[in-house]
């Protein structure tokens, strides 16, 4: 007969502004439940992959990321039944389940195997990974020095809301639809609105006219922490390196400064006229730095 362990600690844990099931088992497993897998990933529960012992989430089915379901990560998956404190039997996943699905998600990313629908899986995966990795390093050090014995009860939890806050922040979109509008409008091109391809010399366009712009030290940093690839892409966007104080607001500064130069040029070349005469202390401040240099 399948021994199932009574439920000795429950509660919610807030993952961003998803509320989290969760509990303790009397055997230490720490468990939450299936319908919360579905919130913190923000999708709908519809359906399922099960076999005799797991059930993988259906957003993690398809063929592309069973491609990276080994073996041992599909024990991951596998069904914990549990009594709740009322004594009804119920189900749910082992707590590793969600730096697991993670995992599965970033390596796909890395491989090149997402499809557009599923980027944004991606992004919440890095989001949850980095928070839950921080908070990780913190309760280490807690147990290690017996902090944790005086540690209040939501201490931990208001540390994991604040780093999903900051890396949340750097994953928002930071370029607005106007930008590439105007973009394509002063280079005669055809926009759509509702499509996110774009010619191979709008990142060129973003680099020299934004990227460029910034102090050379700053771009060094980034360049190194955020290499191209073998397809000459880079795995992360520039901004996700910037400092949430300093970096991203002085971004969006920059950013609306150029709108408004993009608004009133006519074309590229006016554009261009328009560009070095609005950001000509910028332009002066970067003709140093390389006569600095040499």
């Amino acid at each position: 007969m399948k021994t199932h362990f009574k439920v000795t600690h429950s509660g919610n844990l807030f993952i961003g502004e998803k509320e989290i099931n969760c509990a303790v088992l009397e055997n230490g497993q720490r468990i939450i439940t299936q319908s919360s897998i579905y919130k913190v990933f923000g999708k709908t529960r519809r359906g399922s992959q099960r076999d005799e012992k797991t059930v993988l989430p259906n957003f993690v089915t398809s063929k592309n990321l069973l491609a990276f379901i080994d073996t041992d990560t599909k024990k991951t998956f596998e069904e914990v039944e549990y009594l709740t404190k009322t004594g009804k039997t119920a189900t749910g996943y082992k707590a590793e389940v969600i730096p697991c699905i993670c995992d599965i998600i970033i390596e796909a990313h890395n491989r090149g195997a997402l499809n557009q629908s599923q980027q944004v899986l991606y992004e919440q995966s890095m989001i949850l990974l980095r928070a839950l990795a921080k908070v990780g390093i913190t309760a280490l050090i807690d147990e290690a020095t017996g902090f944790q014995n005086d540690r209040q009860a939501q201490e931990l939890q208001n540390l994991l809301v604040k780093f999903i806050g900051e890396d949340l922040l750097k994953w928002q979109k930071r370029f607005p639809n106007q930008f590439y509008k105007e973009m394509f409008r002063l280079h005669k091109w055809d926009y759509d609105p509702n499509s996110t391809k774009r010619p191979g010399y709008a990142g060129a366009f973003t680099m020299k006219y934004v990227y460029d712009l910034f102090p050379k030290k700053v771009m060094e940093i980034i360049k190194r922490e955020n290499p191209k690839t073998i397809s000459n892409n880079h795995l992360y966007r520039h901004h996700q390196f910037l400092s949430v104080d300093i970096g991203i607001p002085e971004l969006d500064r920059h950013i609306s400064k150029l709108l408004g130069v993009m608004a009133l040029s006519d074309d590229v070349e006016d554009f261009e006229k328009k560009f070095k005469k609005a950001f000509a202390i910028e332009l002066e401040r970067i003709k140093e730095e390389k006569t600095t240099k040499k």
